[in-house]
């Protein structure tokens, strides 16, 4: 088996198999090794079906978000890095909550059923969700304008995998919740992403990206793992960071960890107690609701938050 390399494009180089004699796995990794930096990868799955256990059984640095399938880790094998998994399950998926899903977060790869693709409507925020796009299945649509097309290959066991770079420039909103301000096409908060590095730029001083899924998309999305128990037992140990916002919307998923961002924001001055309690009692009292109305819980962490509940 040789390689070849399929060219620069806007300063990335990558690789891929000359011929497809691989699993459908295989390409997927073969593309995702790629990556000398930890990655993000959102799989929509169909059914029960998921390929997260071989992306977090292959590589310690990448990061599994399933939406959709079985709302637990099943007995994959998954070994020392199931830690580095996520599971949604969204009671409706459709185009508007792909969109909303596609505005505030940044996976660098996104798997993509070809069957999800035979509704018009969803094929245009799918590819602008993840810096690339890997569609599993024979697809005979077009990808909208957005989206390069690079490889195409046929598994050992018969399925087309189509791998297309989408040219995402950022994020038009810091949070799904605020999903009613307008659209820049990305621009708001700018993205410089390779497969060595990723850079947020929001405000004078670039940042570093953290691969994962910001707790309130996950939410909203109707997280069910980690479990929200677990989420809070981590929150709950924040009490000594010197953060001055600690609010869900500035913490982020890398698998089952909770790691806080945006520390030292000169234009907030949340009080950590209050940030806190109402965190852990969103994610407690509010359990079942969260589950139900996710929108309506976050209704009233926000109440909470502002000493109204």
């Amino acid at each position: 088996m040789t390689w070849q390399k399929y060219g620069a494009l806007q300063g990335l180089v990558g690789w891929t198999f000359l011929w497809g004699a691989s699993s459908v796995d295989q390409i997927i990794d073969a593309f995702l090794m790629q990556y000398s930096r930890p990655v993000a990868i959102v799989e929509f799955a169909v059914g029960s079906a998921s390929r997260y256990s071989r992306c977090i059984r292959s590589n310690r640095w990448w990061y599994s978000i399933v939406v959709g399938g079985s709302d637990q880790p099943t007995d994959t094998g998954a070994g020392r890095h199931e830690g580095h998994l996520v599971i949604m399950t969204p009671r409706a998926l459709d185009a508007d909550m792909v969109d909303t899903f596609a505005r505030c977060e940044s996976p660098d790869c996104v798997i993509i059923p070809a069957q999800l693709l035979n509704s018009c409507d969803m094929i245009e925020p799918l590819f602008r969700l993840g810096d690339f796009s890997i569609v599993v299945g024979k697809w005979s649509g077009m990808a909208p304008g957005n989206a390069q097309f690079l490889e195409e290959q046929v598994s050992l066991e018969g399925v087309v995998v189509t791998i297309y770079k989408t040219n995402k420039k950022g994020l038009d909103i810091a949070r799904w919740m605020c999903r009613s301000q307008p659209r820049t096409g990305g621009n708001k908060y700018p993205i410089e992403s390779d497969f060595a590095k990723k850079i947020l730029k929001k405000g004078a001083i670039p940042v570093a990206w953290k691969a994962g899924i910001n707790l309130m998309s996950f939410l909203m999305l109707r997280g069910v793992y980690p479990t929200h128990d677990g989420i809070r037992d981590q929150i709950k140990k924040m009490k000594r960071l010197d953060h001055n916002d600690l609010v869900i919307g500035n913490m982020i998923l890398q698998g089952t960890t909770v790691i806080p961002i945006d520390f030292a924001d000169e234009r907030r001055n949340g009080k950590k107690r209050r940030c806190i309690k109402a965190a852990c009692k969103l994610l407690k009292k509010y359990h079942e609701l969260l589950l139900d109305d996710p929108r309506r819980a976050l209704d009233e962490y926000h109440y909470l938050l502002v000493g109204r509940a």
